[in-house]
């Protein structure tokens, strides 16, 4: 059982910090975008970005699968002690994507 909320943890980490970086890259997120005359949007503090249909229901999706998976991330934490190998794994990849956040915001600006 611990391997499996191991398992739950890392890939709701990754899955959150890929939909972040999708999120910068594609202009935002269709759960905050809308549709209208035909035309798909993403939205993202406001600005909205136009995009194919396509890319509008991988957005979609993406976030869905990625708000549930955070949450049962965060249930799995819950249940069981991470150990200190994969503290130290976790505090890294925080660590990682916050550096390529802040890169992206200075190439592509917020």
């Amino acid at each position: 059982m611990k391997r499996v909320a191991v398992v739950v943890r890392y890939l709701a980490v990754a899955n959150f910090f890929a939909l972040i970086l999708g999120m910068i890259f594609l202009g935002g997120d269709a759960l905050n975008g809308h549709i209208a005359d035909g035309q798909h949007y993403l939205s993202w503090h406001g600005k909205l970005t136009k995009v194919s249909p396509a890319t509008f229901q991988y957005s979609r999706i993406h976030t869905i699968v990625s708000l549930v998976l955070l949450a049962a991330g965060m249930l799995s934490a819950l249940m069981s002690k991470p150990g200190p190998i994969e503290i130290k794994w976790m505090n890294r990849l925080v660590l990682g994507y916050f550096v390529v956040v802040v890169l992206s915001l200075l190439k592509y600006g917020a």
